[in-house]
């Protein structure tokens, strides 16, 4: 009777941990490279945009994608004076998801004003001229994201500004699988019959 006990207590605390949050061991790495594009060197209107599992959308006419830009395959934006292009980044099963990093393109147009990297939790990044042509990191406050926008506009002078990326590298977070939900039900059930067992003597 006392190692019933014993394991059912045991088997509601595992159940309790694994569905207190995220199990770190099943996090997945996706690089968006936008290879799905058609090999072109024309600026494509597609949208939306799938690859690994993430969308792609704008807000504002269609994506636009192109392929003659910093890498083979890219995605370029270009802010109109106005009226900003504004494209999305979700999990097609709205797991949460961190940011990595983006291979922003030469040809991006980096003054603060025109360029902005905003994810779900309010935290805001401006793309400035040390990113450009790099690979921009993205850090510890970009993480359990449930989306993530990418915003052009104009510059003060009234010039569109652009802006080209290349590999989004992102991580998905999933929510806590069904073992969760498993081991708690099973818990559950061996107190349920040890109560029985207990009226019944």
């Amino acid at each position: 009777m006392c190692s019933r006990s014993h394991a059912a207590r045991a088997l509601f605390l595992v159940a309790a941990f694994l569905a207190a949050g995220p199990v770190p061991t099943s996090l997945a790495q996706v690089v968006i490279d936008f290879n799905g594009l058609a090999a072109t060197h024309d600026l494509l209107t597609v949208g939306p945009y799938s690859e690994d599992a993430h969308t792609i959308t704008s807000t504002v006419g269609g994506l636009l994608a192109e392929i003659n830009g910093f890498q083979p395959n890219g995605l370029f934006l270009r802010g109109q004076t106005s009226i900003p292009q504004v494209v999305r980044i979700m999990n097609e099963a709205n797991d949460p998801f961190d940011l990595l990093s983006i291979a922003i393109g030469d040809n991006t147009t980096a003054s603060a004003v025109t360029v902005t990297v905003t994810g779900s939790s309010g935290i805001n990044r401006l793309i400035v001229d040390g990113d450009v042509g790099l690979v921009a990191s993205f850090g510890e406050d970009w993480r359990g994201l449930d989306w993530v926008d990418v915003r052009v506009s104009s510059s003060p002078s009234g010039a569109p500004g652009q802006f080209s990326a290349d590999n989004i590298t992102l991580r998905t977070v999933p929510e806590p699988g069904s073992l969760a939900l498993l081991v708690l039900a099973a818990a559950f059930a061996v107190r349920k019959l040890r109560s029985r067992s207990r009226d019944t003597a």
